[in-house]
């Protein structure tokens, strides 16, 4: 059986000796250079453009593991109505990240389908490759796609000498039928099936205080969009960073180790440094993490513990709960007279947030997910927690 690199690679040959009989999409791989990073982090996209429309989507990107560790995957505004399933490190020949997109209609529009997040590259060849790529329609018949790869990463995948970067800033474009080969989605790799049910959200109530600055201009925060003054704001503190793309993610959902970094930003005082370089109990987190130095100075000042003796898990997504409770430490964990009675979900606040629950809602840094619900295990997002950074700050001036 023929392999899917394999296969693949017949489909782009034959697209570029066939002409076809009608539109296609196309699709768009972004591989920046290993020094293009945010907060540390390595991100590979896949957009789409000239959208005829599709119901389905399948993308897999592989990599090499020993050069990059891939740590999430977001999916784009293009699919962020559909039912999406992702898994960063799916086993095979070669590890790779997956994402999966369906809904009853057809989608047409045009942006962003993935971001694959990775940690800053090692040494070597990455060998990034978008191995597998479908598309369908509402009825099942595969969609026509052009593959253009943006390469800036310098490498060439074709040639196994390649171990160090080229002058050449990107490979030229080639185009592909991805799915052509009669694959149906899932493409023989395993698949997350973690209930996601809790991203689900909504977005905490603004109340629009007067002194927030006006509405960003990133390209997916709209003026009008809830959050947009707090995140101009928290911007503009240096407490959170857009993307490069020009994009901010606000629905995106935010790391423990991203937090750490986050609540670092937000300290009132300046000494940001750690004596516990060689002292932190996780087996998780060593020396050359780009979220070390924050992990460590959290850790030492008692503002963020790990989720067991052992474990920090960085790459876990923070919670409502938790990230109230390591703001109410960073607050000096006051005494509160906070009320929760009024939220029908309180009593699924674990035992040791109540107190920073309550503390949080009584000072006017969370305001709930609704009237009447304060989703303490759901997963913040960048929007939600540049909102309750910023009303934090207004709190302690």
């Amino acid at each position: 059986m023929k392999s899917l690199k394999s296969l693949l690679a017949a489909c782009l040959s034959l697209s570029l000796t066939a002409v076809s009989a009608y539109a296609a999409s196309t699709l768009t791989v972004d591989i920046p250079p290993p020094s293009a990073l945010y907060d540390g982090q390595y991100i590979v996209t896949v957009d789409i453009s000239d959208n005829t429309g599709f119901s389905s989507a399948q993308l897999e990107l592989s990599y090499d593991s020993a050069v990059l560790e891939c740590l999430k995957v977001i999916p784009g505004e293009v699919v962020r109505g559909m039912l999406t399933d992702t898994n960063p490190c799916a086993p095979g020949e070669k590890p790779c990240a997956i994402l999966s997109a369906a809904a009853a209609e057809n989608s047409i529009e045009n942006g962003r389908l993935a971001s694959f997040v990775f940690a800053e590259p090692k040494d070597g060849n990455p060998r990034l490759e978008l191995t597998f790529a479908e598309l369908r329609s509402s009825d099942g018949s595969v969609i026509d796609c052009e593959i253009t790869v943006k390469d800036s990463f310098g490498y060439a995948e074709n040639d196994p000498e390649a171990d160090t970067p080229s002058d050449k800033d990107t490979k030229p474009s080639h185009g592909g039928s991805g799915g052509s080969a009669g694959f149906s989605p899932g493409g023989g790799a395993s698949q997350n099936t973690a209930d996601n049910s809790e991203t689900e959200i909504k977005p905490e109530t603004p109340d629009n205080p007067e002194n927030l600055t006006a509405a960003p201009s990133f390209s997916d925060v709209s003026s009008d969009h809830w959050a947009s003054r707090y995140i101009e704001n928290a911007v503009s503190l240096g407490i959170v960073k857009g993307y490069p793309d020009g994009r901010f993610l606000p629905d995106a959902e935010m790391t423990r180790a991203e937090f750490a970094s986050v609540l670092r930003n937000m300290a009132a005082d300046s000494d940001t440094n750690s004596d516990l370089k060689s002292e932190l109990p996780f087996v998780d987190v060593s020396g050359g993490d780009w979220f070390f130095d924050c992990v460590s100075w959290a850790y030492e000042r008692g503002y963020i513990k790990g989720t067991s003796d052992t474990e920090f898990s960085p790459n876990a997504t923070v919670t409502r709960e938790q990230a109230m409770t390591i703001l109410y430490r960073l607050g000096g964990s006051p005494e509160t007279a906070g009320k929760l009675d009024s939220f029908a979900d309180s009593t699924e606040i674990s035992d040791f947030a109540v107190s920073a629950m309550a503390w949080a809602v009584d000072v006017g840094i969370i305001t709930g997910t609704d009237s009447t619900h304060i989703t303490p295990k759901g997963y913040a997002t960048r929007a939600q927690l540049s909102a309750i950074a910023v009303r934090y700050i207004n709190t302690e001036k």
